[in-house]
């Protein structure tokens, strides 16, 4: 037996804003103006810490994105070859997710 098409109303269109594109090439982003940020400078212990046992920076890549990633709660899509550090930019999220848990609960710090 079919539903009757009458009892199914789609959801009305709602305009959302269009996303913001970020391109990271060397036309944009020369090499010489890249920097890298060091773990320590967006993290403290003990979340630093997971980051420091394997490196003391962040490269260009996730360095592009760690003030997004450290400071806000918008979502992100990232998009880039083998090997550019997306793994540890969702690490990064994930990093961000563990600090805002450590400063509502501080007993939990140890």
């Amino acid at each position: 037996k079919l539903i009757d098409p009458s009892l199914y109303q789609p959801p009305v269109y709602q305009h959302k804003p269009d996303p913001i594109i970020h391109t990271l090439t060397n036309k944009n982003r020369p090499m010489k103006s890249r920097h890298m940020v060091p773990v320590s400078n967006l993290f403290r212990p003990p979340v630093a810490n997971f980051w420091r046992s394997k490196f003391h920076s962040f490269n260009h890549v996730q360095t592009e994105l760690s003030q997004l990633l450290t400071y806000s709660d918008d979502n992100i899509v990232v998009s880039a070859p083998t090997g550019a550090g997306k793994t540890c930019i969702f690490e990064m999220a994930m990093g961000r997710l563990f600090t805002s848990d450590l400063d509502q609960n501080p007993q939990q710090k140890q």
